[in-house]
């Protein structure tokens, strides 16, 4: 019994030792191939826009093309789910996005990814802020004119998002909350985001 137990034990720790050199062999050759970059985010997004500068620079380093593969829809869920069951060679990135690998699996009834085991997360290479932004043709020129014009016009106001469960939806939702207006919540596909009075 004691042998089979040590057994195991003693190959185990002889394997540990020759795993770096195998590892460095095998990483030798990659990539062979061109990297597919799966953006959750629709062309011309800052996500997407950001992506392809990133990739280019990561093309140069890496000596092979990165692809940019664009799977929006669903606050980016069905690209962050297209990324888990994607094979995990090492030839497949997603360019995660907080509203995509946070917020909308939160807002799910039945989540079908987890963003800490479900992905190997490499580096941080950008952050995305929200602006609040008026049709200029308003006579709007600072947040309280906003905020006043709002509420003497109530039922006339839309807020356009990048989608239900977005970053840029929560954020509106959170100003508007705060401010103590109301308008009509309009989601978009895309990032070219419209906001119209």
């Amino acid at each position: 019994m004691k042998t089979r137990i040590w057994l195991p034990l003693a190959m185990a720790a002889s394997l540990l030792g020759t795993a770096p050199a195998l590892a460095q062999e095998a990483a030798k050759d990659f990539p062979s191939r061109p990297i597919r970059m799966i953006v959750p985010n629709a062309p011309g997004s800052s996500v997407d826009t950001l992506s392809r500068i990133v990739g280019t620079g990561l093309s140069q380093v890496i000596g092979q093309q990165i692809v940019i593969d664009n799977r929006a829809g669903a606050a980016g869920v069905i690209g962050m789910e297209i990324a888990k069951n994607a094979n995990p060679d090492g030839y497949t990135m997603i360019a995660a996005t907080t509203a995509a690998s946070t917020i909308a699996r939160i807002l799910q009834k039945n989540p079908t990814f987890d963003p800490v085991q479900d992905y190997d997360y490499v580096v941080q290479f950008a952050e995305t802020p929200n602006l609040l932004v008026v049709n200029p043709s308003l006579p709007i020129k600072s947040v309280k004119e906003l905020i006043d014009y709002a509420k003497s016009n109530k039922g006339r106001f839309n807020m356009a998002s990048a989608g239900a469960g977005s970053q840029s939806h929560l954020s509106g939702a959170y100003f508007q909350q705060a401010a103590g207006i109301e308008s009509l919540h309009v989601p978009y596909r895309a990032a070219a985001l419209r906001s119209r009075r």
